[in-house]
Order: structure tokens, then sequence, then C-alpha cells
């Protein structure tokens, strides 16, 4: 970061707004000794007569905010802990696909045949739901291909709760 240099005494910080691939950015810039801030835009609430907004104008605003003393922070984990974190996340998000899958495969079954099979016995070892589907083949495919996702999300999110 050594364009930065020249400005460095000047600056009263840098602000990164959170989103995707941040790790490395903040990471170096802290490691090079700037102060590091990092905006949570669902805190922040731009001017709404904004007509045209873009990167500029949004560095322009955030950085306002900094000077003003009213920028909204996000937490800058420190690097050790942001697997565990990111995992847990990773967690969740798995956790809600496979209830999206359960709550879909109920719904299919309860639709088509009339009777609703109990969540604890979808996923259970055994395919109660091939037996229900088999006259519709479509229906048969989805639901195969929907029961090996939960079988498959659920041994592999076992390990994860035992951490």
């Amino acid at each position: 970061m050594s364009f930065l240099d020249p400005y460095k005494a000047e600056l009263a910080g840098i602000v990164r707004r959170v989103h995707v691939n941040w790790y490395w950015l903040v990471d170096t810039l802290m490691q090079e000794g700037y102060q590091v801030h990092l905006a949570n835009p669902c805190a922040i609430k731009q001017y709404a007569g904004l007509k045209y907004v873009d990167d500029k104008l949004d560095a322009f605003w955030l950085a306002e905010l900094l000077s003003l003393g009213i920028l909204k922070e996000g937490c800058i984990y420190p690097k050790e802990q942001r697997p565990v974190r990111d995992l847990l996340r990773k967690r969740g998000h798995l956790i809600k696909l496979r209830t999206s899958l359960l709550v879909s495969l109920t719904n299919t079954t309860a639709n088509v045949c009339g009777t609703k099979i109990p969540s604890h016995r979808i996923k259970g070892k055994e395919d109660h739901v091939s037996v229900h589907l088999d006259h519709h083949e479509s229906l048969a495919l989805m639901g195969q291909v929907a029961k090996q996702r939960l079988t498959c999300s659920h041994d592999r999110l076992r390990p994860l709760s035992l951490m």
C-alpha cells in the first residue's frame, strides 16, 4: 500500500464497506498501521434525494460520515476468530437450505397424496417419500433429489454440531 504512504499522516482513517472479500484489504491496511473503519451499510441511510450514486460518491459520503464522527461501523473480528465465525455462518446457511428442502418435500407429498409425512420420517434413513411419489415421474425425481440432499446435509452438518 505504498501509494498511500504520502498521505498517511493526514488520514483520519480508511473506511471500507462491509462487502464480500474485505478481509485481505483490511488486514493489509491494519498491518501497515492504518486506522481502518468497517462501514455497516445496513445502518447507514444515504440522502434520499440523490439521483446518481457511484463508488466515488459513496467514498465521499463515507468519508463525510467518518469526519463527522457518525459513521455506523461493523466489527472487525480478529483474524484468528474469523474461520470459526465463517464456519458458523455457513452452518446456519446450510441449515436454512435443509429446512427449505424439508418443507418443500413435506408440502409436495401433502399436495400430491393428501397425507403429510412427518419431518422425522422424511429425514430418517429409510425412504418414506418415494412410495408416495412413484406414480408421478417428475415428482419422484424431485423427491429423490431432495431426499439425497437432505441426507447429505444431515450427514455433513452433524460433525459441525459437535464442535
